[in-house]
């Protein structure tokens, strides 16, 4: 929803002029080169160089402090010296694995020596130079609001900046160009300031510099592959261990955009495990708040909620306030998503509660629109629609300019608001703008969760057939939705809340008798679950030529996809014939999209869910499945099925596998060959050795 979109990049990562006041750019991106010379130690870390230039040499600001981190050793273990003269350290603590120091370099100092057993590290080191002066007069001219007399002003004085700065004033003038908005050209003097500063040598300059361009390249035209191949360029470079969390970080953003979640966990575990080693809690918080989105993305949301927790309440000072309820919003997020797919959760509403009241005064409106939907969602968890409504009567208030996707939830929470009020019919009409809506607008998401709530008003209205046809529906658009996992926004609901929809159509179709359809349902989710986990995996397995492929398609798709989203922007208050003419309009370009999905699913050579195989003689099959509440337990044997309602509901997934096999004890030791099918909890338990009347099922 709404409350969890998320930008694909944090905040420190949309860079401010206001940052070069303070000496910071962006912190540099790059990895250690494998021409390392022999007395430099390729573990040890170092921080606080105001640049790095090839050698590497450490360039020092004004305070000279440099952070060490040096693995498997303990501080009092660690030896730093220069010209002969050991280095007492200002601060020595144990960080993780290893011992972080602080040093102040002593002027003078041509290198720093750190030893500690056989790590050690021969770093050079000199002062940096004095920055051109022109460069102070550039931020004041933009904190004025005058951002294109601070671009003349540098264009101006370009013939006077030394070589070893022209890199830095390209990269201030194409941030400038950006501002103002020619993209061309801010793409254009990047990439100049990259190579000017390569060619001075300044590696941490042209670093700084490949983030910012990789940021407008997934910012502005969805380049995925654009901004892949300048990472990868950038990752032959020895660099400081800003520059090495920067390379891990942005490697990792591109991998998310790429919809790559191997690659994205990977790069982003790492990026946080270097700002940790080397105490940086606030890029450790930017790392892991991206991870934890991407683990939302995939469906791991208790772990993406327990990644969030941590944070709560303890992010750095630095953190703004809109970051701040941002990140509170995205815990809220998770803890909901896990309510979403019918499963116990920590309680959603104090972070969001608190998010809500940090926007208040200092975020934009849809940001309060954002946690108010949050907030009417959670109080329907909660069990109280009155609050619910109340939070979705405030919010609607907020703006006459709401983000389309806010819309399509908050009709879906009125229908849901509607629905625990008793007013089946209420519910209904929502639900039927909320189709309409979403079929307009083509929001593929919102259509299913509208199919979905027809349902379960219909079944509470007690009409079983319309019920069943709505959710055979339902199921009908999660197969054309598979392949857009990587693709579409709002992939993380369509994963989850799809479980707990399932649970409710196979409970109606055995309340309706059609254990044979139900039985067929729940083989066919688990296809459908194994499909969506192919597609993540096959992403991460491209070949190179196959991944410029899908990275095209990824691209044609996303921009065409903002544009229908930015055309729709106003189509929830259009009328009803004006709406029908959109949805016309719309066939033509929802046929392109369908095009666009088809060649991307080309390119990972993906055959899609599949019937699930007929049941062999003699072979029993059985599938555990939950329900909203309880559990199905399928047994077929080839001939016939039978069907068990079962209450177990142990706390261990080990002794609930074993309650629900209990009832086919006899079933189990007459069959030669036992097919298990578990679902929910139960899908991680080795029923190869479970036991059932003291016998495993192996034996």
């Amino acid at each position: 929803m709404t409350a969890n979109v998320h930008k694909a990049t944090p905040a420190h990562s949309a860079l401010s002029l206001g940052a070069f006041a303070a000496g910071v750019l962006l912190f540099a991106a790059a990895a250690i080169a494998s021409e390392a010379k022999p007395e430099m130690s390729v573990r040890i870390q170092f921080s606080g160089c105001t640049g790095v230039q090839r050698g590497p040499i450490c360039l020092l600001g004004e305070t000279r402090l440099l952070r060490l981190w040096v693995p498997d050793s303990a501080p009092a273990k660690v030896r730093v010296s220069s010209g002969g003269k050991v280095l007492v350290p200002q601060m020595a603590t144990t960080q993780g694995s290893g011992a972080l120091l602080e040093v102040v370099v002593p002027p003078g100092s041509a290198r720093i020596i750190v030893e500690a057993g056989s790590e050690h590290l021969r770093l050079p080191v000199r002062q940096e130079s004095e920055q051109p002066p022109v460069f102070a007069e550039a931020i004041a001219l933009v904190r004025a609001g005058d951002a294109p007399a601070a671009r003349a002003l540098i264009e101006a004085e370009m013939e006077q900046v030394p070589d070893e700065w022209r890199g830095k004033a390209l990269n201030l003038i194409g941030q400038l160009h950006r501002r103002e908005g020619d993209l061309d050209a801010a793409d254009r003097t990047l990439r100049e300031s990259i190579a000017a500063s390569a060619r001075v040598g300044r590696q941490s300059e042209a670093l700084k510099t490949a983030t910012v361009l990789t940021f407008l390249l997934l910012a502005n035209g969805n380049d995925v592959a654009g901004a892949r191949e300048l990472m990868q360029a950038q990752s032959a470079s020895r660099i400081d261990a800003e520059g090495q969390y920067d390379l891990s970080y942005h490697r990792g953003l591109v991998a998310f955009n790429a919809g790559n979640a191997r690659v994205a966990l990977r790069e982003l575990e790492t990026a946080a495990a270097v700002a940790a080693r080397m105490g940086r809690p606030l890029l450790k918080s930017y790392a892991e708040s991206l991870l934890a989105v991407q683990l939302q993305r995939i469906g791991r949301h208790r772990l993406a909620g327990d990644l969030l927790a941590q944070w709560a309440g303890e992010l750095p000072d630095n953190v703004s306030p809109c970051n701040r309820a941002l990140h509170l919003t995205n815990l809220g997020w998770s803890r909901l998503l896990v309510l979403e797919a019918g499963e116990t959760s920590d309680d959603p509403l104090p972070p969001l509660n608190e998010a809500l009241s940090i926007s208040a005064d200092q975020c934009s409106a849809n940001d309060r629109m954002n946690a108010l939907t949050n907030l009417a969602l959670a109080e329907l968890h909660a069990g109280d629609a009155a609050k619910a409504a109340e939070h979705v009567a405030r919010a609607r208030d907020l703006t006459d300019k709401p983000r389309l996707r806010t819309v399509l939830w908050l009709l879906d929470i009125e229908a849901r608001v509607a629905l625990a009020q008793g007013d089946s019919s209420a519910a209904l009409a929502r639900l039927e703008q909320l189709d309409s809506l979403a079929t307009a607008t083509l929001s593929a998401g919102a259509r299913w969760r509208a199919a979905t709530g027809k349902g379960r008003v219909q079944h509470a209205m007690g009409n079983i057939d319309s019920a069943l046809r709505s959710y055979a529906a339902a199921d009908r658009l999660l197969d054309d939705a598979i392949f857009r996992v990587p693709l579409d926004a709002g992939r993380e609901t369509l994963l989850t809340a799809r479980a707990s929809a399932t649970r409710e159509h196979i409970a109606l179709l055995l309340e309706a008798g059609n254990a044979d359809a139900a039985f067929a349902l729940a083989r066919r989710s688990r296809s459908r679950v194994l499909a969506s986990l192919d597609v993540t995996e096959r992403i991460a397995a491209l070949q190179p030529y196959e991944r410029l492929q899908w990275e095209a398609a990824l691209a044609q798709y996303k921009t065409l996809r903002e544009e229908l989203d930015e055309k729709a922007g106003s189509a929830w208050m259009l009328p009803a014939d004006e709406l029908a003419r959109l949805t016309a309009q719309n066939q033509q370009a929802e046929a392109q999209l369908r095009r666009i999905v088809d060649d991307a699913v080309a390119s990972l050579d993906l055959s899609g869910p599949v019937d699930a195989a007929p049941v062999s003689p003699g072979e029993l099959v059985l599938a555990l499945h939950p329900l909203p509440e309880g559990w199905a337990v399928f047994a077929h044997d080839g001939e016939a099925l039978t069907v068990h309602r079962s209450d177990c509901a142990q706390d261990a997934d080990e002794e609930l596998a074993a309650c629900l096999l209990q009832p086919l004890s006899a079933m189990l030791q007459r069959a030669p060959l036992v097919r298990m099918l578990p679902s929910g909890r139960v899908k991680a338990v080795d029923f190869h050795a479970l036991e059932i009347d003291g016998v495993t099922l192996l034996e």
